[in-house]
């Protein structure tokens, strides 16, 4: 579920967070998560696994990929990938809609 799309003015849940609590609160998580990645600790692989899996392929197949005008495949493996596409114009337009994505993730973060 997606934090952004719940009501700021919604009640309290049953841990008596509200939603602005529990906004910084995940970003606070999220911070810390990256940074454990960062450090390249025993999890890191999975964790950075799991994180590119929401944040890029599911992002590739479901938003990417449908806006097309022909094939495209990505090949991830941990946190290096490689994307390939049929025509030049679904690279450049790839090219500007990750940067404009990966700049919301980053603002949305409170990292930027």
């Amino acid at each position: 579920m997606n934090l952004n799309k719940i009501p700021g003015k919604t009640s309290p849940g049953v841990d008596g967070l509200t939603m602005e609590e529990t906004k910084k609160g995940f970003r606070q998580w999220l911070e810390q998560t990256l940074t454990s990645i960062h450090r390249q600790g025993p999890v890191s692989v999975i964790l950075s696994n799991l994180y590119l899996h929401y944040v890029l392929d599911l992002w590739f197949e479901r938003k990417v990929k449908p806006c097309l005008k022909g094939e495209a495949w990505l090949i991830r493996y941990v946190d290096d990938f490689v994307v390939c596409f049929q025509h030049r114009s679904d690279a450049e337009r790839f090219m500007e809609c990750a940067a404009k994505a990966v700049g919301q993730i980053w603002s949305e973060s409170g990292a930027g």
